[in-house]
């Protein structure tokens, strides 16, 4: 198992050496949409589905990781990642991962209330020009668009949306 406070302290590192340009585009000549969750509840599933149907409408290319932390739910139709995909000082080593990691999203979007310390690695070392999240107090810098949700999960993926096309 990776070492907690080890990975914390890689997260806050990335964060500060990160420097992929951070700037929101227009939604209208965004292209590359990255949906990137914890894959504990079906409502988040439904979420990431609805999400990529709607983006996808709109002619926009949709790429989404989903981290396996119980496999309760197996067979999903994007890529998939576990804890045998991170090494003991936090290093991600399978291909799916690094690959997401590396895009260049114009959006990449957090679909958690509150993401796991994995979910905030793939955040903080990723190139994508706007990350999307949950706005929580004393959050992190971990997302440069940060939205007050609704009461249900369904709720957020319409608001993430509306907010998105209203970039000009």
């Amino acid at each position: 198992m990776i070492f907690k406070p080890w990975l914390q302290h890689k997260i806050k590192k990335a964060q500060k050496l990160n420097k992929s340009l951070r700037q929101s585009v227009p939604y209208k000549t965004a292209n590359k949409f990255g949906v990137v969750f914890c894959n504990d509840e079906q409502s988040k599933i439904e979420a990431a589905d609805k999400l990529m149907a709607l983006l996808k409408m709109d002619g926009k290319s949709v790429k989404t990781l989903a981290y396996e932390r119980n496999n309760t739910i197996k067979h999903l139709p994007y890529d998939t990642f576990s804890k045998s995909n991170v090494g003991f000082w936090g290093s991600f080593n399978g291909k799916q991962v690094l690959d997401f990691i590396a895009a260049e999203y114009d959006f990449l979007i957090c679909l958690d209330e509150q993401p796991n310390d994995l979910i905030k690695s793939i955040l903080a070392n990723s190139r994508a020009k706007c990350r999307v999240g949950r706005y929580k107090e004393n959050s992190e810098p971990s997302f440069e668009l940060l939205l007050e949700p609704g009461n249900q999960q369904q709720d957020w993926v319409d608001t993430i949306y509306q907010y998105l096309k209203i970039i000009a």
